[in-house]
């Protein structure tokens, strides 16, 4: 379990950044297949259009070096198809695995059909279209090997996803600093009182609910040093009230020890320590009286009774 505030703030923040961007990740990419793929498929028919019109115009010799040295190859994958199946491959795959052909597919196209198809989602667009040549009909498959706006928009997704983590990673543990530090500044200052100390000061300036505990705080905290006061002075005047008759009957039941008292002195002295003792007693009785009206634990309830069903 961890128990630390720092490391907990720190680590929530960080799990949600890095939750939210994936899960921001995902949807965008979700929300915006449909029209990179629909890109994707016009690129493709586009350039296929520009194929066949290219095996039109030229001899299929001629065509087929042109095609085999054009530049898009490196972002398209040409197979030309025979009746038979056999098919002349245009382009590298670069460890793309291509897209398999059927035969429906196959027949399809060479019986004057189009073919359109997204296997991978927007990772392969695949396009097959009728080619007529001198040497018959056959059929010219196209596919896009990375889709250059899909291609854009995941680079650029996951430069973003990964600057923002970092930045906000960052951010998260400055941010954390101040977040906790006037947390320590109250534990210590806890600390300080717990042991006696009421003369500390926070420093802490900030007005969010940090800062109006902080000041709540050093509030309870001037109380409680004016309340220690007083409790002091109070102990300090109790013991010097309950000093001064334990002098006075100590001293004069030493001099009734004395043999040579008239009986008009003793007399006097004992009244003198009976008065004395009955001070004390009241001083006593208002202290328990204080003490239980500032517990407030009972409250007095005054009722009526008989004095002759008591006795």
């Amino acid at each position: 379990m961890i128990r630390s505030l720092y490391i907990r703030v720190v680590l929530t923040f960080l799990v949600s950044i890095i939750g939210g961007t994936i899960i921001s990740f995902l949807v965008s990419t979700w929300i915006f297949e449909d029209k990179l793929n629909e890109n994707a498929q016009i690129n493709l028919r586009n350039f296929g259009q520009d194929i066949v019109r290219i095996y039109k115009t030229f001899p299929l010799r001629e065509a087929d070096l042109f095609v085999s040295e054009m530049k898009q190859l490196d972002s398209y994958y040409i197979r030309i198809y025979e009746a038979t199946g056999q098919f002349k491959s245009y382009g590298k795959l670069h460890g793309h695995k291509p897209a398999p052909v059927t035969m429906e597919q196959l027949k399809k196209v060479l019986d004057g059909g189009v073919v359109q198809d997204t296997p991978n989602g927007i990772a392969t667009v695949l396009l097959g279209l009728p080619l007529k040549t001198e040497m018959g009909t056959k059929a010219i498959f196209l596919e896009a090997l990375a889709p250059p706006s899909a291609s854009f928009v995941t680079k650029w997704a996951l430069v973003f996803a990964t600057c923002s983590l970092i930045a906000g990673s960052l951010l998260i543990l400055v941010a954390s600093v101040f977040l906790v530090r006037p947390i320590k500044k109250l534990t210590k200052a806890t600390k300080r009182i717990a042991s006696g100390d009421f003369n500390v000061k926070l420093n802490i300036k900030q007005t969010s609910e940090l800062g109006t505990l902080a000041r709540s705080f050093e509030e309870m905290m001037h109380d409680l040093q004016q309340l220690e006061q007083m409790r002091r002075e109070f102990v300090t005047n109790v013991s010097h009230e309950v000093q001064s008759p334990l002098t006075s009957i100590s001293g004069y039941a030493l001099v009734l020890k004395q043999v040579d008292l008239s009986e008009y002195e003793r007399s006097r002295y004992l009244d003198i320590i009976i008065a004395e003792a009955k001070r004390m007693s009241k001083m006593s009785d208002n202290l328990l009286k204080l003490s239980f009206l500032e517990s407030q634990s009972k409250q007095l309830r005054l009722v009526t009774l008989s004095l002759d069903e008591q006795i």
